[in-house]
């Protein structure tokens, strides 16, 4: 499937798009929109060639690097790297401007891949400068050039522009695939002369142990001199290692090694062509060429650690460690290798890190300009190496230690890789080119919007009707648009025009609402009459029904009224800044509600719709980060603060499928901020839950657990200080919230951090709950690097082998995963823990209810017996008795109250929990009594003779159950939709 038929489908079952679209609809937009003049509209375009080019709005720049392609109508800037860049090739590392189409370059999976492209082009302006451990060789970039990087602390994998790295980031270094070819005696014919005196030959074959040993004092002391001999310099202090040489060249080629003295060096030579040739043929020619022969790559970890140990005897320095008297401290063992040749300390590295080690990586440069490299390792390599087999090899995370910024002005270079989007360098992985695209991904990035919407919206301006789309239907939302327009102008002359609202106006000012807010947030107030709205939209031309259908007016058997009276209107809109439905806050105490939403329209979905997002697109891409809040105030005052990544979930947390709309931003987390009151702690964790199994469930979709594949946005938890709001802290404590922000936790190492204050540890039975709590949060981590990391410090802090906890996880896991849904499918009660299937699930309801608010125990008038399950009716037992139900209960009983609480519903704060489990309960005892009243009917009509109390026992529960559904009647009235619809999930 083409990305733009994937694009299509995501379109297509996105309801709230309220479209669907056909693959010819992206070509016949496409063919119809011109991309320059789109793109003008935000950038200064100048004629260039076929093409045009601008300043990239992606990052800042001096030289222009955006390109628009009319012809193709795409647009691309090229990220580059400045000259002598050095990139891995198939002949080693080389610099990025000598690099050709065709060539083979490795790529970010390890592998060859063909240069398909080159580009070049000047740049003025800074470069960024990224110095790594253990790999610290230099890498600069221009800003914009995407980087994949690992974050500190999830160790999520993601691309970013290199001007947003940060120390502490992690660059990725892939384990290479090299070819391990076979050792060939075989002499070429080019090696042969056609006259003269026939060489020695070859030998047959030689004892690999012993090569090895001998190919690593030539790399590091040989050469070939005149195509004929090989020689070896030694200093005045090595005459044992002479006469090991003089050994292993008898014993391999059975050649007498000639030996002089000049001056401080020891030479030793042997004439050998064919030797001589081989040698220049795979290993390199001279020292700045030396290389590793491919068929080291297929030889035994003990003949490859021959070789090394060799190499770094003849070319490096060994220290035993030991304690240093003058520093005062234990030195670990190290060696260090120094080679001139750039290519065979690419080999070295390579051949170390397949063998279970990481090295460090230096360049040096000399005053001449010359290059020298080394490679080392501290501590003993011989305690990592691989023992007689290659361990199998994973990345190597290469720390950033140091970001600077780089003057220059010159000439960049990318590559465009077949295959692969990414390259490598001596430092890591860099992506193959910079931001680019068409006119879909411009509105999507430059505007935040999402596929669907960018699709309509370019429709609309090409004049292309959507195919399936009725005519009709696109009427009928258009008018509800210019309903709700003409609504938000009503309530906005509303403050300004009537006593009322010049009231409200003042309430607003005492919040800290500036004059500036209100205009930009369209704020008003709806008058406290029956019909004046009502009146207004008749006036503007609209019908009754339509003011029902966008959720303005309420109709009933009364008649017809106004949807918010005596309200703060706050309009609500979708990320195209349309208005879509309203928000209004209770002017008086008396009223019902604090805050009521429209109700759900064809245009509003509030469970997948995010206050302030139209306001806070831009800033969440140039930050990379969204910030989520409760309320519309408190956005508000955000925004004010100059916080304007920030937007509202117009409720206690962040929904599932708000979350969606975040992820297809493509940015790189999302802070959920919580209230620190007691509900505010509840919903972070309660919330958190379900979310981490939306992060599992997008993770799976996406091939989570594959290092540089996106696995959905991740989700860190902040919680505010005690007592305070977004609204409070952002006016009066700007500093103090950003660094909240800053300090925001990792959504799974809130959980645990959360789990873990609840536990007893230093109780047994305490730690097991918090490992059968904590194994089940991080089953659901998709990303194998974050729950290897996750699990380690579990295991640590309850004092458990690692191993132990990680061969128990998948069955942990089991109990925690749930069914993939669409946003628009409501959730459903899922069976989890220990619960078995056939339980109620109402029964489930009520206990999930109690998890979440114990202190409500007492308003569930229920009796153990009402309860079928045995394991609910125990559970509801020690709640009764006092218990809680995150740190009190035994560990099946905590593991079955852990489940059931990440499913049960989260309420509002105009919800009184205590009514909500009063109603529940008594819904559950009606059910019972219904079954119960059901199945004494069936004994008595299969009774013969004497039925005993049967039909008294009928009687009693007839009138029990009448007066059950007398009293649910009466307490049920305001809220029996609302509490049905939450049960039923």
């Amino acid at each position: 499937m083409t990305a733009r038929a994937a694009w299509c489908r995501e379109c297509s079952q996105r309801p709230a798009a309220n479209v669907v679209a056909m693959p010819g609809d992206f070509d016949l937009v496409k063919e119809r929109v011109d991309i320059v003049q789109l793109i003008s509209e935000s950038v200064p375009l100048k004629k260039a060639g076929r093409g045009y080019v601008g300043l990239c709005p992606f990052h800042l720049e001096k030289t222009p690097s955006f390109h628009v392609d009319a012809e193709r109508r795409t647009y691309k800037c090229f990220g580059c790297l400045p000259p002598d860049a050095l990139i891995k090739t198939a002949d080693g590392p080389r610099p990025i401007q000598d690099i050709k189409p065709g060539e083979l370059v490795y790529a970010g999976d390890g592998r060859l891949h063909e240069v398909v492209v080159t580009h070049e082009h000047a740049f003025t302006g800074s470069l960024v400068k990224l110095i790594c451990a253990p790999f610290k060789v230099p890498l600069l970039l221009t800003p914009d050039h995407k980087i994949p990087i690992l974050r500190p602390k999830s160790r999520r994998a993601e691309e970013i522009e290199a001007v947003r790295i940060r120390p502490q980031n992690y660059l990725i270094y892939p384990p290479v695939d090299r070819h391990a070819g076979s050792i060939s005696w075989d002499a070429l014919s080019a090696w042969l002369r056609p006259k003269g005196k026939r060489p020695k030959p070859l030998p047959l074959q030689v004892e690999t142990v012993v090569f090895a040993e001998w190919l690593g004092w030539y790399l590091a002391e040989g050469s070939v001199s005149n195509d004929r001999s090989v020689r070896f310099s030694l200093s005045s202090d090595e005459f044992a290692v002479a006469q090991r040489l003089a050994e292993l060249t008898d014993g391999l080629f059975e050649e007498k090694l000639k030996m002089s003295r000049e001056g401080s060096r020891i030479e030793l030579w042997f004439c050998h062509a064919l030797l001589a040739r081989w040698l220049k043929h795979y290993c390199g020619d001279g020292s700045h060429n030396k290389r590793l022969p491919d068929f080291v790559w297929g030889w035994q970890s003990r003949e490859q650690w021959e070789l090394l140990r060799a190499l770094v005897q003849g070319d490096g320095s060994i220290s035993r460690g030991g304690y240093v008297a003058q520093y005062g401290f234990v030195a670990k063992p190290s060696w260090e290798l120094t080679l001139a040749s750039a290519r065979l300390i690419d080999d070295v590295r390579d051949l170390v890190i397949a063998n279970g080690v990481i090295p460090t990586v230096r360049e040096y440069h000399h005053q001449d300009g010359r290059r020298a490299w080394t490679v080392g390792v501290k501590g003993d390599p011989r305690q990592g190496w691989s023992g007689g087999e290659h361990r199998p090899t994973d990345l190597v995370c290469v720390r950033v230690r140091k970001v600077e910024r780089v003057e220059y002005d010159g000439p960049v270079f990318n590559l465009t890789v077949a295959d692969q989007h990414t390259y490598l360098t001596m430092s890591g992985t860099v992506c193959n080119c910079g931001e680019g695209g068409d006119v879909f991904t411009w509105l999507e990035k430059q505007r935040g919007l999402s596929p669907s919407e960018a699709l309509k919206e370019l429709a609309d301006r090409a004049g292309v009707e959507l195919t399936r789309r009725a005519p009709e239907e696109r009427k009928f939302e258009d008018r509800l648009l210019q309903a709700n327009d003409a609504a938000a102008f009503y309530f906005r002359q509303a403050l300004r025009g009537t006593p009322r609202g010049k009231t409200v106006a003042e309430y607003l000012g005492k919040r800290g609402i500036t004059p500036e807010s209100i205009d930009a947030f369209g704020i008003g107030y709806a008058p406290d009459e029956r019909g004046s709205l009502l009146a207004y939209l008749k006036k503007k031309g609209f019908s009754e029904d339509e003011g029902v259908a966008a959720g303005l007016i309420f109709k009933n058997e009364n008649g017809l009224w106004d949807r918010f009276r005596d309200r703060l209107m706050v309009p609500i809109r979708d990320r195209r800044g349309r208005a879509i439905a309203f928000g209004g806050r209770a002017m008086r105490a008396d009223q019902q509600g604090k805050y009521v939403n429209s109700a759900q329209t064809a245009l509003f979905n509030k469970s997948a719709t995010l206050y302030g997002l139209d306001k806070a697109s831009a800033a969440i891409r140039k930050e990379g980060t969204a910030v989520i809040v409760e309320g519309y105030f408190d956005t508000i005052a955000c925004h004010q603060s100059g916080f304007t990544n920030v937007v509202a979930s117009m409720g206690t947390a962040l929904t599932e499928d708000q979350y969606r709309v975040l992820n297809d931003m493509k940015i790189e987390r999302a802070i959920v901020a919580f209230d620190g009151d007691a509900a505010g702690q509840r919903s972070a964790e309660s919330r958190g839950r379900e979310l981490l199994s939306a992060l599992s469930r997008f993770g799976s979709d996406a091939g989570g657990g594959s290092l540089g594949t996106r696995t959905g946005l991740a989700l860190f938890v902040t919680v505010l200080p005690e007592g305070l709001d977004p609204d409070d802290v952002a006016r009066k404590e700007p500093e103090v919230f950003r660094q909240l922000l800053a300090d925001a936790k990792p959504l799974l190492e809130f959980l645990i951090d959360r789990v873990r204050a609840a536990s007893r540890l230093d109780q047994s039975e305490g730690r097991l709950r918090f490992l059968q709590r904590t194994a089940a949060l991080i089953a659901e981590e998709p990303d194998p690097v974050r729950r290897e990391v996750y699990l380690s410090e579990v295991a640590g802090s309850a004092g458990v082998d690692p191993a132990f906890l990680r061969e128990r996880l998948p069955a942990a896991g089991k109990g925690t995963q749930r069914t993939a849904r669409t946003p628009a499918e409501p959730v459903k009660a899922a069976s989890e823990g220990p619960t078995p299937k056939q339980t109620p699930s109402r029964e489930r309801y009520v206990i999930a209810l109690l998890i979440r608010y114990p202190e409500e125990i007492a308003r569930a008038d229920l009796a153990p017996t009402d309860l079928v399950d045995p394991l609910l009716r125990a559970l509801y037992e020690q709640l009764q008795a006092g218990k809680r139900p995150d740190s009190d209960l035994p560990a099946q009983q905590a593991a079955l109250a852990a489940a059931l609480g990440a499913n049960a519903p989260e309420l509002d704060e105009q919800t009184d929990p205590g009514q909500v489990i009063e109603i529940a309960a008594r819904n559950l005892r009606v059910e019972n009594l219904r079954r119960r009243l059901g199945d004494a009917r069936e004994q008595l009509a299969r009774a013969e003779g004497d039925v005993g109390g049967l039909d008294g026992e009928i009687a009693r529960m007839v009138e029990d159950l009448d007066q059950l559904m007398k009293r649910r009647e009466r307490r049920t009235v305001l809220h029996s939709s609302e509490l049905l619809r939450e049960e039923d999930r």
